[in-house]
């Protein structure tokens, strides 16, 4: 019988045996184990969180485009959405007191008095219209054009007729079919005032351009007159009203006096009466003053 008993291969751990002198070896020899098993736990983590960092990473690095193509975007738009202020005015030639450069001149300024004019999103057409209109009073009607892929908008205008070169302070205007002073007539070409009839008013009026000095009621006088007066080949040189409501004098071509109508009476019946008095020669050679026509039927003559 061996003296020795072979020993089993095993790993020795040491005894918790609390009568044991080396107690510390003991617990040094669980606490490297916790160590060891954490170290290997945080590495086995640490392998496999890397590789999800590098995927966030590359998932960024893939909306870069995306991104730069929505800046690029939207930088085209704020672009293509700017407006020249040097527009484009179209005007037919035989229409307007101005030239086309004028209208244009007036239009831009507009443009450059408000930044929200700059871009067709925040531009507000009708405020244009408005202020066009009231810089402009011959100004009828005013259509706004924007092109979508162009900068330059384009203006088309209509305009008030113009009817009469209005005397008033010794100073003359033109005045249009709604009774509003258009303009100035000095600052208009001679050969657009031809067709046009004087009319001088003798009362001393508060005027400016862009204001009223004439009724509708008025004007329909004043043309119906005209048309009546022009049917039988008489030519007005001038008309005038005088300090007095509702009368009116007119002075033909090749006659000394004056005719006077009322303005509240009946325009084709008061030149009626006036072309019958035209056809008694005897009548008509004893005007040298006036023919008054205002109560119609009854004329007289001085």
């Amino acid at each position: 019988m061996s003296l020795f008993k072979k020993q089993k291969n095993t790993r020795r751990r040491p005894i918790n045996n609390p009568n044991s002198r080396d107690v510390s070896s003991f617990k040094d020899y669980y606490r490297s184990e916790s160590k060891r098993t954490n170290a290997t736990a945080q590495s086995t983590n640490n392998n496999k969180k890397a590789p999800q960092r590098r995927l966030r990473v590359s998932a960024k690095a893939s909306y870069i485009p995306t991104y730069l193509a929505i800046i690029v975007i939207v930088f085209s738009l704020i672009y293509s959405s700017i407006i020249n202020n040097n527009v484009s005015v179209v005007v037919h030639s035989d229409q307007g007191l101005y030239s086309k450069n004028h209208y244009e001149d007036i239009a831009k300024k507009l443009m450059q008095r408000s930044i929200f004019n700059k871009s067709k999103f925040t531009i507000d057409t009708r405020a244009f219209k408005e202020d066009l209109a009231k810089e402009v009073p011959e100004i009828k009607d005013v259509s706004l054009s924007i092109p979508l892929a162009g900068k330059k908008p384009v203006i088309g205008l209509t305009f008030v007729k113009p009817l009469y070169v209005f005397s008033v302070n010794n100073k003359d205007y033109i005045v249009g079919e709604n009774g509003v002073i258009l303009a100035d007539a000095n600052e208009i070409e001679s050969a657009k005032k031809e067709k046009l009839h004087y009319l001088k008013d003798e009362a001393p009026l508060n005027v400016s351009i862009g204001k009223p000095v004439l009724l509708t009621s008025d004007i329909d006088f004043l043309e119906s007159m005209y048309k009546e007066l022009a049917i039988a080949n008489i030519e007005v040189v001038t008309s005038k009203l005088p300090l007095g409501a509702g009368e009116l004098h007119v002075q033909v071509k090749d006659k000394k006096y004056i005719i006077k109508l009322s303005l509240t009476g009946d325009a084709a019946q008061q030149v009626g009466a006036y072309l019958a008095v035209l056809k008694n020669v005897e009548s008509a050679s004893l005007a040298q003053e006036y023919i008054d026509v205002r109560l119609g039927e009854r004329v007289f003559v001085k």
